[in-house]
């Protein structure tokens, strides 16, 4: 399995980014690690880890947490509502170096595992999120923003 795989990873383009997702989470195994690529490779693998929407990407993203690019750090975040809430939390954004970096949170559910975490300088709550556990996240660093849900267009 690994010979007709190996040519989309890791992937060049964030065309070829998109294809190991229709693949499925098999090919997540054979994706290398942060240390074994360059910076414009480790943006596109965690593009391409996190549109496979498979909780055995985690670990793959885990990986890439520790990376000190905000270009790699930023779509981690992005990416946490496709995941397991919990686990996500706690194997990639546990890990996030929060230097320059919004965290954004889009439940409750999100709120509470960010809350487990412990502070943010930087948090970005979106969606439907309950106005009053806001303070328990919120660091003492510069930014907090909060945005209302975005209308669906029908």
């Amino acid at each position: 399995m690994e010979a007709p795989a190996s040519h989309l990873v890791p992937p060049r383009s964030p065309q070829e980014a998109l294809e190991p997702a229709s693949v499925g989470p098999i090919v997540l195994d054979l994706f290398p690690g942060p240390e074994r690529v360059d910076n414009e490779e480790a943006v596109l693998v965690v593009f391409a880890a996190t549109h496979g929407e498979s909780d055995a990407a985690i670990p793959v993203l885990g990986r890439c947490a520790g990376h000190r690019l905000l270009a790699v750090r930023s779509p981690l975040v992005r990416g946490w509502s496709r995941f397991h809430t919990a686990a996500y939390a706690d194997e990639v954004i546990a890990r996030l170096d929060p230097s320059a970096l919004y965290v954004t949170v889009r439940s409750d559910e999100q709120l509470h595992a960010l809350r487990e975490l412990g502070t943010r300088p930087m948090l970005d709550a979106r969606g439907a999120i309950a106005p009053g556990p806001l303070g328990g996240v919120r660091g003492s660093g510069p930014a907090h923003r909060r945005q209302a849900p975005r209308a669906t267009v029908r």
